[in-house]
Parts: C-alpha cells; sequence; structure tokens
C-alpha cells in the first residue's frame, strides 16, 4: 500500500518508518508544497495533520484526497477551538473533501508515548494493549485504518461513525493538557484496560 503522510510531524515519521518496516511504501510532504502542486499526489492512504490550519483551506486539498483513504490525525488547537466549532476537524475534512474516505485515528496517542511503544517493539503487556481509536463512515476504510492500527502493536479500538470524531478530538486535547502539565509524566496513554485471560483488569484496583 502507497501512504503519504501530509503535514506530519515526529508522530507521523514514526507511524511512516512502522508502516514501512511492514512492507508498505511510505512518503511525506509538507502542505506548503501541496498548495504550489499541480499534479496529484499518488497513495492509497494519506496521514493527515492539519492541526492550527483554518478550515476555510481544507478545499484545497479535496482534488488530492479524492478517491483516497484519509487517517485524520488532527487535534484542535485548543479547548476554545474545540467548543467553536459545531463539527470535528475530521467531519469538516469529509465536508470540504467529499471524495475521500476520512477516518479519524491516531490523534489520541503522544508522540512520546508512540515512539516507547514502539521502541520496546509492541503494546503487549500483562496489563493489556495501548489502545489506537478509530471512527469513520466508510467500511473499507475503517478495515484498512484498524490494520494499519495494529501494524503499530496498538489494540485497535472502533468508535463508530465518524460523527464521534469529536469525542477523540476531546481525548486527544486531555492527553495533550496532561503532557504539558506532566501529570503522569511525558510518555503516557488514555487506553481501555483488557485482560487477556479469564480475570478483570478491574481486580487490580479492587
Amino acid at each position: 500500500m502507497r501512504i503519504l503522510a501530509i503535514n506530519g510531524g515526529p508522530k507521523a515519521a514514526m507511524c511512516l518508518r512502522r508502516w514501512a518496516d511492514n512492507g508498505h511504501e511510505t512518503q511525506s510532504i509538507a502542505l506548503a508544497e501541496i498548495e504550489k502542486c499541480d499534479a496529484i499526489v499518488v497513495a492509497d492512504v494519506i496521514l493527515l495533520d492539519l492541526t492550527g490550519t483554518a478550515v476555510g483551506d481544507f478545499a484545497m486539498l479535496a482534488r488530492h484526497l479524492d478517491g483516497k483513504i484519509v487517517l485524520d490525525c488532527s487535534n484542535p488547537a485548543d479547548v476554545s477551538g474545540l467548543r467553536s466549532s459545531a463539527m470535528s476537524i475530521a467531519e469538516h475534512i469529509a465536508r470540504a473533501c467529499p471524495g475521500a474516505a476520512v477516518v479519524k485515528a491516531l490523534n489520541v496517542i503522544s508522540a512520546p508515548a508512540l515512539e516507547r511503544i514502539l521502541t520496546k517493539g509492541g503494546a503487549k503487556g500483562s496489563r493489556g494493549y495501548t489502545s489506537g481509536y478509530f471512527c469513520g463512515d466508510h467500511a473499507d476504510a475503517r478495515r484498512t485504518a484498524a490494520a494499519l492500527i495494529d501494524g503499530m502493536h496498538l489494540d485497535a479500538i472502533d468508535c463508530g461513525p465518524l460523527a464521534n470524531a469529536a469525542l477523540l478530538e476531546a481525548l486527544g486535547l486531555l492527553t495533550r493538557h496532561l503532557e504539558a502539565q506532566a501529570t503522569p509524566g511525558a510518555d503516557f496513554t488514555i487506553s481501555i484496560v483488557k485482560a487477556h485471560d479469564d480475570s478483570s483488569p478491574l481486580d487490580r484496583w479492587m
């Protein structure tokens, strides 16, 4: 599969390296380069981060995203950005680029946490897995997102339709807030704790 990251930072770079190790063809490009690009970008899947980008600028991506699966890992710049819009960033992308199959994915986990997981070779452990949340309206795109998330050694958690993207963006902001406050430490995740035997994960705290 051909995977292109647009406007990606350290987290996108780590995703691309892992996916390349898994046999995918990967590449990255800056948003500014896309704006000047006459030719349509070639990719099957696009990992997109539009954090801090004005909603009005999303439409210029439409011809590049048409017919492609788009994994949107963006988060609002702050809580006021979350409150000021009736739609999530992912829904704005889907509206501006109707030919794209948009999936909200990989916006909750932080770059330091992902780096630690990948450095250690996986998130499997006696306490379960690290959650990789996603949501979307297109069945094929959701299956692709789940497979790519699983390839990151994360537990792919299907959060339903794209209308739920706002919930994941709120969770992404909470992760960023806790990371900035260093409350739980720099490398942490907000995950669903699951046991992979007959015990309950709640037994550890009861």
